[in-house]
């Protein structure tokens, strides 16, 4: 309601100013529309003038709405993501306390696993993993920094400090060479501040790795710390992972950055031979950038508490079949319900599959209807059944506020935008939901975050870490041509021709609900500068010398703070490299405005775009 203020408001203005001059100019037939004060002093009038501002204010309001529909139909085609809710997210831990001194080796908890909470106001909230989680017998006893000289390592492989982390097997079936664990992965459990040194410190400041299992240390070459969160594999949303691998990690990173908040930790291949129970692994760490504060103070605190091993994100997403829709000759579109019990209980992210049934004069006829926006239309079916009948769908935002759960309606249309009128037919939609809301009255820890998972498995407990993050609605449809337009433009222009404003304008793009940090993060930049440059690139099949981009970038370090520069060094690195075309590469330095220290080096990455 709020948005038909304005249009209201401007109706009444210009009756008011409009009735006069009209009024005046031609007396014979409108003359009363001057009595102005007095004819208003009538409530019946007044009542009447207001209901047809009313009615023309909505009317305003609709052609407004209306204007963007082809651009909501390109977005829904290149860029869904921006027209879809960003579903609540957490993190969740797994643990086998009592099983864990009787197993011998690891059970892996697949990526997908579903799991629901306790009831929030009648309704259970459902969450899906994201990771796959490892229950092993295996603890983190200690962990910490460590000053240089505490370890006993040769003088002239002694960094500027350590962080070393112990391992315990806490099981006596338990082998290293039999354990099956591929890497133990963790979630640092810490403030924000705390996290992003750690993170910076072992993915991005490990000058080597010795292991110490009782005979001293000694190098392995096998073990560097590796980045969590940014494979197809990892991905919060399923769809588009790979095709809008960049557009997806930059959307993930703005709405939930802790999901990359995990380090992996590869367990070395010289623990196979150990008959040790437990062994240190100690992480040599190179002096911070610029040579500030070679010492780490900032990893001061941390312990093995802040290490969680057997932890994932979760996000509150599911595939659900909606209630069946009865076609009638009553209605051009119709409500898409999750539950009809519980409809405010729900919000619909995507409508997947609708298929119609039809009752005819030989028995029931079941066809699958494609979507009218979409690239399904060359095969001979669905381009046939298309030109009849298919299906788009519409989210109403002040339908939402009023009626939670009814803000997506389904139409019935052909490919003139005709809507369609079936007589006896029903039909049936898979879809893509949410919990809305709900999912944020509950309360991490043992005490009101608990969750089970639907088909059981290995975990005894299921604990939330994180309060679970508020929906994210996207921006009103009227920004819809704007977004557009701005995909277009940037879809193939290079960084180094967009420049400085196109860089900002897509971190922007990606942030469409406009709850993350693009806007802080996109004043932040300060200059851009892209080099071409050449590098002799290692096969398959044979050493080559490719050509690419060197991309740096000059921030201002107080824009990052909380998930830390490093980190969005990390996730744009990434991203560029999925624009850039295959037999090229991009390497992405940040740079402090302040001195000119080096924030992060991603190093250079292989371009993933195609070209075909």
């Amino acid at each position: 309601m709020d948005t038909l203020l304005p249009h209201y408001e401007r109706e009444l203005a210009w009756f008011d100013e409009a009735s006069k001059a009209f009024a005046q100019r031609y007396p014979r037939v409108a003359g009363r529309l001057a009595g102005g004060a007095e004819l208003m002093a009538d409530p019946h009038v007044e009542r009447l003038i207001q209901a047809v501002a009313l009615l023309g204010a909505r009317l305003h309001r609709r052609l407004d709405v209306e204007m963007p529909r082809i651009a909501e139909a390109l977005l829904e085609v290149l860029h869904p993501e921006a027209l879809r809710p960003f579903p609540s997210c957490s993190v969740v831990r797994f643990t086998a306390e009592r099983s864990l001194g009787q197993m011998s080796s690891a059970r892996c908890i697949p990526r997908g696993t579903l799991l629901h909470s306790a009831p929030v106001q009648g309704v259970a909230c459902r969450f899906t993993s994201a990771y796959e989680v490892w229950l092993a017998p295996l603890r983190v006893s200690e962990a910490g920094h460590r000053p240089a000289a505490t370890v006993a390592v040769p003088a002239a492989a002694r960094p500027a400090a350590w962080f070393s982390v112990q391992l315990q097997l806490a099981s006596a079936a338990a082998q290293w060479a039999t354990l099956g664990l591929p890497a133990l992965r963790l979630f640092i459990d810490a403030p924000p501040s705390q996290t992003a040194a750690l993170r910076a410190a072992l993915l991005d400041h490990v000058q080597a790795v010795w292991l110490d299992d009782g005979h001293g240390p000694r190098p392995v070459a096998d073990a560097a710390p590796r980045e969590v969160g940014f494979g197809d594999d990892e991905s919060l949303l399923d769809e588009g992972a790979d095709e809008r691998g960049a557009e997806r990690l930059l959307g993930e990173y703005f709405a939930f950055p802790a999901k990359f908040d995990f380090v992996d930790l590869p367990l070395p291949a010289a623990l196979r031979d150990s008959q040790a129970r437990s062994v240190t692994l100690h992480y040599a760490l190179g002096a911070r950038p610029g040579g500030r504060t070679p010492a780490w103070p900032e990893l001061d605190g941390l312990g093995a508490a802040q290490l969680m091993p057997g932890c994932t994100p979760v996000v509150n997403r599911f595939h659900q079949r909606a209630e069946p829709i009865r076609v009638t000759q009553a209605r051009e579109s119709y409500p898409v319900l999750v539950d009809a019990r519980h409809p405010a209980a729900y919000e619909v992210h995507q409508v997947e599959r609708v298929r119609r049934t039809r009752q005819g004069e030989h028995g029931c006829r079941f066809e699958e209807l494609p979507p009218l926006y979409s690239l399904r239309h060359a095969s001979a079916a669905s381009a046939a059944c298309c030109a009849t009948c298919g299906w788009s769908t519409r989210r109403d935002a002040e339908r939402a506020a009023l009626s939670p759960g009814h803000e997506l309606e389904l139409t019935l249309v052909d490919t003139a935008l005709a809507p369609q009128r079936a007589e006896s037919e029903t039909l049936s939609l898979d879809v893509v939901a949410g919990n809305r809301d709900l999912p944020t009255m509950l309360v991490p820890g043992p005490h009101g975050g608990e969750l089970q998972a639907d088909d059981g498995g290995p975990a005894e407990s299921i604990v939330l870490l994180r309060r679970p993050t508020p929906t994210a609605r996207p921006a009103p449809a009227l920004d819809a041509p704007w977004r557009l337009v701005s995909l277009l433009a940037l879809a193939r222009t290079p960084v180094a021709a967009a420049g400085l404003a196109g860089l900002r304008e897509w971190l922007a793009l990606h942030d469409a609900a406009g709850i993350g940090a693009a806007p802080g993060i996109a004043a932040g930049l300060r200059q851009l500068d892209c080099q071409t440059a050449e590098a002799w690139w290692p096969g398959p099949p044979a050493p080559c010398l490719v050509r690419g981009q060197d991309i740096r970038l000059e921030v201002d370090e107080p824009a990052f703070v909380g998930s830390g520069a490093g980190l969005f060094g990390r996730v744009l690195a990434h991203a560029l490299a999925r624009r850039a075309p295959v037999n090229s590469f991009v390497r992405l330095r940040l740079q402090a405005a302040a001195d000119g220290s080096l924030l992060f080096d991603g190093g250079r990455r292989s371009g993933r775009a195609l070209l075909v």
